[in-house]
């Protein structure tokens, strides 16, 4: 297969020729890795992980191999290439929205703190309320991460 160019392998593989379609992976492999590691990198990995990326890519290359057309002015490997990178780019995006609606969700805590704490008028109960949730919060502190404390005692 290493004498059929791009174009015939593409048509091949849209013909549903799976030796074609794994050529095709094959050769571009390195490329996807690649592209996924210096996307990792441009995020300076926040949580992102080497194998997801890479596997939106493959499903980027795909769908680039189910929907190549010939006869526009680009060639598949611009194409394919250009069809991972905004799957990357997607998927990026996506992660950093959910992050973000968690913290657009999230309620101050010394606000649901002082919530949990005040139960009624009666001082010797929020006294011993407030003992219990403070031992909780302690053991919940002691739990975080070094950076997760920064961030909690962040003011």
């Amino acid at each position: 297969m290493n004498e059929i160019n791009d174009y015939e392998l593409v048509n091949l593989a849209q013909e549903n020729n799976e030796d074609a379609r794994n050529f095709l992976f094959d050769k571009y492999t390195p490329l996807i890795i690649k592209k996924s590691k210096d996307a990792l990198n441009m995020v300076n990995h926040h949580g992102i992980d080497i194998a997801d990326i890479i596997q939106e890519c493959y499903i980027a290359f795909d769908e680039a191999i189910n929907n190549f057309n010939q006869d526009e002015a680009a060639s598949f490997y611009t194409f394919s290439m250009l069809c991972v990178e905004r799957r990357i780019t997607n998927y990026i995006r996506t992660l950093n929205n959910k992050r973000s609606m968690v913290l657009n969700e999230a309620v101050p805590l010394d606000e649901s703190i002082d919530k949990l704490l005040v139960t009624d008028d009666n001082i010797e109960d929020n006294f011993m309320v407030k003992s219990d949730e403070s031992s909780r919060i302690i053991q919940l502190i002691d739990e975080l991460t070094p950076f997760e404390k920064k961030v909690f005692n962040y003011k």
